[in-house]
């Protein structure tokens, strides 16, 4: 969510003709939260063949890399959740929480850098640097030490 706040931030703080459109690029995001990755791709490439130096088409390729790299896991798990977890816990017939369910996020690492380097090069077209972009800065910066 924070990618998608920070990318929005530099659509307003870029300008250039658009290739997509607002409506567009409200449906392409759709596609994303519904996790429709094909079709998503299919529509990134037509667009990239218009004109690369449209803003949102950036803003797209980074959410579409992060979200792609990203897989989550519903757990079963024995014994009591974290604090502040919310989950689903399971009782015993006395009334005491014997496990519940959880999950687990984890994040394909070539895959989110390699959108993460395709929207850097993107941020160099509009002559942004990365320097305190928000905390995508920051974010960019630890799992690029972490992949290393």
């Amino acid at each position: 969510m924070k990618i998608l706040i920070v990318s929005l931030l530099i659509l307003l703080a870029t300008s250039s003709v658009k290739a997509i459109t607002p409506e567009k690029f409200e449906s392409i995001m759709q596609l994303l939260d519904e996790k429709i990755f094909d079709s998503t791709f299919i529509i990134m490439k037509s667009f990239e063949s218009q004109d690369v130096k449209d803003p949102e088409y950036y803003v797209v390729l980074i959410n579409y890399y992060f979200m792609k790299s990203k897989h989550e896991t519903i757990t079963v798990n024995h014994g009591v959740p974290q604090p502040d977890d919310t989950t689903l816990m399971f009782e015993d017939s006395l009334g005491n929480v014997v496990g519940y369910l959880g999950s687990q996020v984890e994040y394909n690492f070539d895959t989110l850098n390699y959108g993460i380097q395709i929207f850097e090069d993107g941020l160099k077209l509009f002559q942004i640097d990365w320097i305190c972009i928000s905390d995508l800065c920051t974010f960019a910066r630890q799992l690029n030490s972490m992949i290393k």
